[in-house]
């Protein structure tokens, strides 16, 4: 795991932690996978197909998340993340092959209103949101060599990227410290962020970037941990 993501995630963790302690109210740690389909995708398949894709782990993001929770409303953040890479060929004097390292993140924050309380057994609840999902590149290899990436102190590079705003519905089931829920987001794309990267001088330059394929929902499964 990158430098970076692990703070991340720390970063997260401590967050929940200090601000649940400091209004006094409970908080939750978990983790969680996300599938994303279209709406043709989710109305052809079945409860036991969705089921298998998380299972086997096809197009899944994972990530943790943490809630700040309070009687009947909840605050929380969620990250997933996606790693995978590409090879690729080219001649030029030379032939030459390499690959890319790349990292997809969906980041967002959220509001939900727990129809019971929000740790009640059956626990139905509705939430909202905003959100970015980038696509970036983590590091590039050229014949065997790293030419872009950590080794240079470089940090993952934004090539795709886009703002959104959700509404959802999901169900949990909260047995003592452990909580397991499902949910259904769906997606209304806003804009487009920009990129940025920081210069040895410590200036920053922003670039525009392409809009990411965002699907019109996700579906999430995921368990926590009340603290």
């Amino acid at each position: 795991m990158r430098a970076w993501l692990k703070r991340t995630v720390i970063l997260l963790l401590l967050l929940t932690v200090a601000v649940g302690g400091a209004l006094a109210v409970d908080f939750s740690l978990g983790f969680s996978g996300a599938l994303y389909m279209s709406d043709e995708q989710f109305d052809n398949s079945s409860g036991r197909s969705i089921l298998e894709r998380f299972g086997n782990g096809e197009g899944i993001f994972y990530g943790v998340n943490g809630e700040i929770l309070f009687d009947q409303w909840a605050l929380g953040l969620y990250t997933y993340f996606s790693f995978y890479e590409f090879e690729y060929t080219y001649f030029d004097s030379t032939y030459k092959s390499g690959r890319f390292e790349m990292m997809d993140v969906d980041v967002n924050l959220s509001l939900s209103y727990h129809f019971f309380r929000a740790r009640a057994v059956l626990d139905p609840f509705a939430e909202f949101g905003a959100g970015v999902i980038s696509s970036n590149v983590n590091a590039v290899y050229e014949d065997g060599a790293q030419i872009y990436g950590s080794a240079s102190d470089e940090e993952p590079l934004m090539i795709l990227g886009t703002e959104y705003v959700f509404a959802g519905l999901g169900l949990g089931l909260n047995l003592g410290d452990l909580g397991l829920f499902t949910k259904l987001q769906y997606h209304t794309p806003v804009g487009t962020p920009e990129g940025e990267i920081d210069n040895k001088d410590g200036t920053v330059t922003n670039y525009e970037v392409d809009e990411f394929p965002l699907n019109d929902l996700k579906v999430i499964l995921g368990l926590k941990l009340f603290l």
